[in-house]
């Protein structure tokens, strides 16, 4: 996976994995596909991983949420996101 790194509005968090032989995109993630300023903080750095492979991601700086529901699993900014790859990945 990798990580876009900058802090221009507007923008977003977002996240993409490729196919390790033809670089073909395999995964796009993005913190906050109907909000706003979901950036993933890392500072420039690589995300943090664990031994089966899923990403643990902090978001921050924007919205929650649809219409500021904060149990609605889209638009995660200000959370620690784990995220798991699909299996054949």
């Amino acid at each position: 996976m990798v990580l876009l790194h900058c802090d221009w509005g507007p923008y977003h968090g977002c996240g993409l994995g490729y196919d390790k032989t033809t670089l073909k995109t395999e995964i796009v993630y993005n913190s906050t596909p109907n909000g706003y300023f979901g950036g993933i903080w890392m500072s420039g750095a690589a995300p943090s991983v664990d031994e089966k492979w899923q990403y643990l991601l902090a978001v921050g700086n924007g919205s929650v949420g649809d219409n500021n529901n904060s149990f609605c699993p889209v638009n995660r900014s200000e959370s620690a996101l784990k995220l798991t790859l699909p299996e054949n990945t």
